[in-house]
């Protein structure tokens, strides 16, 4: 989904809709290092609503499905707590929903280097900030997006 195809009240609506109940996930997961389901399942809804108007519909579920599925099955093939949660993956699945395969490449990209680099200043730099065992991905999931789309319109 181009963001420059993004133009009536309906379009504008959904994606405030989108985005406020990603920062809300992003800010549980912060404090509380959890992803709550109801916010993930009313953006997978918004998203399916907002993709039942468009033509690419069954590409674009069929994809989100495809790489939720290979997140899934590596995550239960390690076989270790940490890494990257349930709740991370069907974040991923809300956001190739909503904005296409295209998007959550460049998005899945972006974020693994944010948090790469995040972990490499944890380990150089031994403060409180970086005192958490484990790193909320979400927020770098989110700023990942937002600069997948900022890219997308330059």
């Amino acid at each position: 989904m181009h963001i420059r195809q993004w133009k009536t009240i309906y379009d504008i609506l959904i994606l405030s809709t989108f985005f406020i109940l990603f920062i809300a996930c992003v800010y549980h997961d912060i404090k509380r290092s959890i992803i709550p389901v109801i916010p993930i399942c009313i953006m997978v809804l918004t998203a399916l609503a907002y993709r039942i108007t468009k033509t690419d519909t069954v590409m674009t579920i069929a994809s989100s499905l495809i790489i939720a599925s290979v997140l899934f099955i590596i995550k239960v093939l390690s076989g270790k707590r940490e890494g990257i949660g349930n709740g991370d993956i069907c974040l991923i699945a809300a956001i190739n929903i909503m904005f296409g395969y295209e998007i959550i490449i460049d998005c899945l990209f972006i974020s693994c280097i944010m948090v790469l680099f995040f972990w490499f200043l944890s380990k150089i730099y031994k403060s409180a900030v970086f005192s958490k065992k484990m790193i909320p991905y979400s927020p770098f999931l989110l700023l990942g997006l937002i600069f997948s789309l900022i890219l997308e319109v330059l």
